[in-house]
């Protein structure tokens, strides 16, 4: 009996001693309490959870250390947000977004969409011969565009001992294998730098530091809370653990021990020196590191974790409010403009700092809200010049110094994606981009698209003036297609095309969604049948035909604006092209078969043209109505215009002409796509269309889309306009040269994927209801 009253006695001794009772240690009201947040990727929102009750019960926190996630959290805790603020912060991130190297549509500027998401991997190289690969998969821009927003009330704060809690966050020297404190300096870029996970996000250089998470050595920073005053010790840990041998039953569990080991070992010495240890690790289990938008069960988990803690965060509620020593509440001031007194580039460009700020749109001496400031950022991010771009203001007497940082991208990219569909078949994708090559800020890219349809373009663009406003551009293009003919949705005969172009352009950016543009371009096209046209049943001309020719010679003037907020199934945005292309030279011939050929051409036509006059507009319209749910709009206008003899021009320019039809964007500018036709079905020069439907997004990246169209068309532009309040349902009498109209609709799947967007549409028409049916996914040269 006596044995077990000894041991009853040493158990209670053993509670007394446990560091996780804050009633037991002797606090006074005025003892200094640390707040200590681990790492642990999405894991660590269930910090938040801590926070609310730590704000509930009124307790006052003196200082803050945090690592990966928990610097995040609790460097916006120790700025002023509340753990409430906080969590309504989380609940309005797009995390999909955040985490990631995406960056929206709408932000890459108008010269960079014609190359932005349409490849399926993009791999640096940094002598511009030999592909490597990037030292991060994340360049974590948009993480710390959100950071530098949350922070701009202390944006005058370098020293983190005076924000409104005293805070350190944790990194790790990678080419030392050192910790690394982080006390003053950008708050933003500090936070962001420890929680630069090795290969998920790219280090962030400091000084001769090249810094990473800090949760590779010191996951849970209790001793530097204790360095900075702390008497007494609140832990947060979301940081994981160290596996035992039953549970050792994967070799991906063998592969985290072995590389967690030290940091693991060095975490449980750290739990030992907290006072209130909230253990959030063992409920969250099921969660992984990368699943932040499982915020709602990580919040609900961390709650029930730190309540566990409650009793003693209560006692020592009650001992601070008994000094009078509560939390006091933090106001974040409304971030009004600032004056910018100079602007700095601190980093080391290939581009011309000149051209850098002038990207940004400051002028010193004048005010700036921290929208127009992030605004410049996205400005200069979207030239697709540097691979991350931001600034820190530092107060002097006349106003704020900004000085500018952008990290450096590869000198040269190679670019690679594949596609497939039942139009033009099966294809692989290679594209090599180089940075200033020959000039400074130049882009220079070649892709060529293996296929049935080969394809090949090499672009150069070189910008003219320092605020990169200016820009000439030259483009080579070519290509090899099989171009279906139909009647009434029937297939007739293929074609064989091979287009050709080239152009030269001045251009003018007017902002980040919108440019014009006057430029010359030369094309050609030379178009065969695929089969002898005297085996050919049809007896339409066009069906006759040998081989055509056509060379032309324009002026184009032109305007583009696009601020969709993605490449493909747009949520929202306005995208408008307008162009007028005046034709001064054109001329070509062709050779037909009649039917009593047995050899040779019974007619070849030779011919060269006065002036022809085309114009194309389009709008599309993306308007967000409900949740998940886009009305979608689109108006065309086209035509060719020719004087005197527009009769005789419009026989022989066929090329010229539109094509109408197709599910997916095509490269050549007058291919129009429309709902209810097979790709190029109507070869048309008179042109008004409206298109109109719903597209649901009904599952994270899936859509499903419905649409209705009405289309007028003719051939001969004085007869199409005199005729084209003539309601007429014949499209299959179109080159009759009058005005027709034709219904379409259809339904089109689609779904964004890591190869690309996958497409299946059905369309028909009221004229021809024959089903039209096309699936394809993958990236595109468009």
């Amino acid at each position: 009996m006596r044995r077990y009253l000894y041991l009853l006695i040493f158990g209670l001794l053993l509670l007394v001693a446990s560091p996780a009772n804050a009633q037991e240690k002797s606090v006074r009201g005025d003892t200094k309490i640390g707040l200590v947040l681990s790492g642990g990727g999405a894991k660590g929102i269930a910090h938040i959870s801590l926070l609310k009750l730590i704000d509930s019960l009124g307790i006052r926190v003196d200082y803050i250390t945090g690592t990966s996630m928990g610097s995040v959290v609790g460097g916006l805790y120790a700025c002023g947000y509340s753990g409430q603020q906080i969590e309504d912060l989380v609940r309005g991130i797009d995390w999909d977004m955040l985490m990631s190297n995406k960056v929206e549509f709408s932000d890459i500027n108008i010269e960079e969409k014609d190359e932005f998401g349409k490849y399926l991997l993009e791999l640096p190289s940094y002598d511009r011969l030999k592909p490597g690969l990037p030292l991060g998969i994340i360049e974590g821009q948009g993480l710390i565009d959100l950071l530098s927003r949350l922070t701009f009330h202390v944006h005058h704060i370098d020293n983190f001992d005076s924000l409104p809690i005293p805070f350190r966050c944790m990194t790790a020297d990678i080419l030392s294998g050192q910790p690394v404190v982080q006390k003053s300096g950008y708050l933003p870029l500090a936070m962001r730098s420890s929680m630069a996970i090795p290969t998920f996000f790219t280090p962030v250089e400091r000084d001769t530091l090249l810094l990473v998470d800090g949760g590779l050595v010191k996951n849970f920073p209790v001793e530097q809370a204790q360095e900075m005053g702390a008497e007494f010790i609140i832990g947060g840990y979301t940081g994981g653990k160290l596996y035992g041998k039953e549970e050792m039953n994967s070799f991906i569990k063998l592969l985290y021990q072995s590389a967690s080991f030290i940091r693991l070992e060095d975490s449980e010495k750290q739990k030992e020196l907290c006072d209130i240890f909230v253990n959030s690790n063992d409920v969250l289990a099921d969660i992984a590191a990368s699943d932040f938008n499982k915020y709602d069960e990580i919040l609900r988990l961390g709650d029930s974790a730190a309540r566990l803690m409650l009793p003693a965060l209560r006692a020592l509620a009650r001992r601070q409010q008994a000094a009078g020593l509560g939390r006091v509440s933090i106001v974040i001031p409304h971030a009004d403009s600032i004056c910018i007194a100079s602007v700095e580039v601190k980093s080391k460009v290939d581009t011309d700092p000149k051209m850098l700020i002038g990207k940004m749109g400051i002028k010193a001496g004048e005010n700036y809200s921290v929208n127009d400031l992030l605004d410049g950022v996205d400005n200069v991010y979207g030239t697709r010049f540097y691979g991350r771009v931001y600034f820190n203001l530092k107060s002097t007497e006349i106003g704020e110094k900004m000085e500018l940082y952008a990290a450096p991208k590869p000198p040269a990219t190679l670019k690679i994606a594949f596609h497939h569909d039942n139009y033009q078949s099966t294809g692989i994708l290679l594209n090599y981009t180089i940075r200033n090559f020959l000039l400074n800020d130049s882009r220079a890219l070649l892709t060529v698209d293996f296929s049935e349809n080969p394809k090949f373009r090499l672009h150069y663009y070189k910008f003219l003036d320092k605020r990169m406003r200016y820009w000439i551009s030259s483009e080579v293009f070519s290509e090899r297609l099989i171009i279906n003919t139909y009647d009434e949705g029937e297939l007739m005969e293929r074609l064989l095309d091979r287009y050709s172009r080239f152009n030269v352009r001045l251009n003018k950016t007017i902002n980040r969604y919108s440019a014009t543009y006057v430029g010359l371009i030369t094309e050609r096209d030379f178009v065969e049948p695929r089969i002898d046209p005297r085996n050919n049943p049809y007896t339409f001309d066009l069906l006759t035909l040998d081989e055509y020719a056509y060379n032309r010679n324009s002026i184009q003037l032109g305007y583009n604006y696009n601020s969709m907020n993605q490449v493909y199934f747009p949520e929202e945005g306005l995208e408008i092209q307008k162009q007028l292309k005046f034709i001064f030279f054109s001329d070509g011939y062709e050779n037909y078969y009649g039917e009593d050929s047995t050899g040779g051409y019974i007619d070849r036509y030779e011919f060269q043209f006065k002036p022809l006059v085309k114009f194309q507009f389009q709008l599309k319209k993306y308007i967000p109505f409900a949740e998940h749910f886009t009305w979608t709009n689109q108006f065309n206008v086209a035509g060719i215009l020719r004087m005197p003899n527009e009769d005789e021009s419009l026989d022989y320019a066929l090329p010229e002409s539109f094509y109408l039809g197709g599910s997916v964007a095509r490269p050549r500018d007058n291919a129009i796509q429309a709902f209810g036709y097979h790709e190029y079905e109507y070869l048309i020069s008179q042109l008004i269309g409206v298109q109109s439907g719903v597209q649901w997004n009904f599952w994270r990246h899936a859509y499903l889309q419905g649409q209705v169209s009405l289309f007028s068309a003719g051939t001969n532009a004085t007869d199409f306009f005199s005729n084209f309040y003539k309601f007429d349902l014949h499209f299959n009498e179109l080159y009759q040269r009058k005005a027709v109209h034709e219904l379409g609709y259809g339904l089109q799947l689609g779904i964004n994927t890591r190869v690309g967007p996958v497409i299946v549409s059905a369309n028909s028409t009221v004229g021809s209801p024959k089903i039209r049916l096309f699936w394809g996914f993958g990236y595109r040269l468009q």
